[in-house]
């Protein structure tokens, strides 16, 4: 082999190897930012349930009331290496209905390098309709 034949076989190989850790690493930040997605998605599952199956009866003012304090709720957990905000937000659609809201519960988290694409302050929301019977 000559060379120029070692040295351009080496810069293939260099230049595979460099691709192989971008893939590696783009991998690895995808995976971290879906799991905290599943997890954020499962703490605001649990923070809406908790707070359906915590309403008063329908007998209750709370289903006359027509506003509501924004946030109704608000707390922060701590899963992991990250700290989850969720919020619950009640809009009420008496306008369709006496007594009919919307719940949504919103988790934010800051998931990686703020201002890199993809990262940065990251947001869940779930809902619910909620109706007094």
């Amino acid at each position: 082999m000559t060379l120029a034949e070692v040295l351009l076989s080496l810069g293939l190989c260099v230049v595979v190897i460099l691709s192989l850790i971008a893939l590696a690493i783009s991998a690895l930040r995808s995976n971290s930012k879906s799991s905290d997605t599943v997890v954020a998605e499962a703490r605001a599952n649990q923070v809406l349930d908790e707070f359906v199956y915590g309403l008063p009866p329908a007998t209750d003012p709370f289903w006359a009331q027509s506003s509501f304090s924004s946030p109704y709720q608000q707390d922060t957990t701590q899963i992991g290496s990250n700290n989850f905000t969720t919020q619950v937000y009640i809009t009420s659609l008496g306008t369709a209905a006496p007594g009919l809201f919307r719940c949504a519960v919103n988790t934010t988290w800051q998931g990686g390098q703020a201002g890199a694409a993809g990262q940065g302050r990251q947001v869940v929301e779930v809902a619910r309709i909620l109706y007094a019977q």
